[in-house]
C-alpha cells in the first residue's frame, strides 16, 4: 500500500478541524423547472434553446395544436 493511499484512510479527528463541511447545494433552476419551461417556450414559439447545448431546439408537431417533441439543430438532442 503506497502512502498517499494510507493518508486517505486516515479519519479526520474533528477535535482539531472541527466537524466536516456540509456539501454545497446547487443554485439554479431545477431539472423539472428547466425542462416546463423548454417546453413552454416550443408552444408559444416552436422553437426553444435546447437544454444540452443552447442550440436552436425545433418542434415538431403531431395532429394536435401543441408540438409533441422537439430536436436540436445543433447537438440532435431530441425531447419527447
Amino acid at each position: 500500500m503506497s502512502a498517499v493511499a494510507v493518508v486517505r484512510d486516515i479519519e479526520r479527528p474533528s477535535i482539531l478541524f472541527g466537524p466536516p463541511a456540509a456539501p454545497k447545494r446547487a443554485t439554479g433552476p431545477t431539472l423539472e423547472q428547466m425542462m416546463s419551461g423548454t417546453w413552454s417556450e416550443l408552444a408559444r414559439r416552436a422553437s426553444a434553446a435546447c437544454p444540452m447545448c443552447g442550440g436552436r431546439l425545433q418542434a415538431r408537431w403531431g395532429a394536435g395544436p401543441s408540438p409533441v417533441a422537439g430536436r436540436c439543430e445543433d447537438c440532435g438532442t431530441e425531447l419527447t
